[in-house]
């Protein structure tokens, strides 16, 4: 299985009204600095896109915050977010929008690779080098 977004830097992840940079914080520790760009011909089975708002939901209530969507999952496992997660799958050929924080994931059955290394490209625009060098030249400079 292969996760992913659909913008190169989605809104949901930094500014959600309802999770605040709570996405993006959340993401940080599984995201890579370098964007990778995957372009899948029409006819490639296996693409789903699916609401991570439900595990951003548990993930609030557990931590001891208000529940942002006040859905009433019981969030003590995170097994009631998760099953709605994975009832949110919409193939996307299907998607329409509506997802809070919708994830792109490629999954295959069986063993193998999910993605063709031919289809996986560096994309042109890379948010997380160039917020880090943002961060860089705003850090004062040490004299020696």
């Amino acid at each position: 299985m292969v996760e992913g977004f659909l913008d190169p830097q989605p809104n949901w992840l930094d500014d959600s009204p309802y999770f605040g940079g709570d996405g993006g914080r959340r993401w940080r520790g599984y995201i890579g600095d370098v964007l990778l760009r995957v372009d899948l011909p029409r006819a490639f089975r296996g693409v789903w896109v699916a609401d991570y708002g439900h595990p951003l939901e548990a993930k609030a209530v557990q931590q001891g915050n208000p529940s942002p969507l006040n859905l009433g999952y019981d969030c003590r496992t995170g097994h009631e977010a998760n099953r709605a997660y994975a009832n949110s799958l919409v193939p996307i050929e299907t998607y329409t929008g509506g997802h809070l924080a919708p994830i792109v994931t490629v999954m295959r059955p069986g063993p193998g690779i999910a993605i063709p290394r031919s289809c996986v490209s560096v994309a042109q625009i890379q948010p997380r080098l160039r917020r880090q060098a943002t961060a860089c030249r705003k850090q004062p400079k040490r004299s020696r």
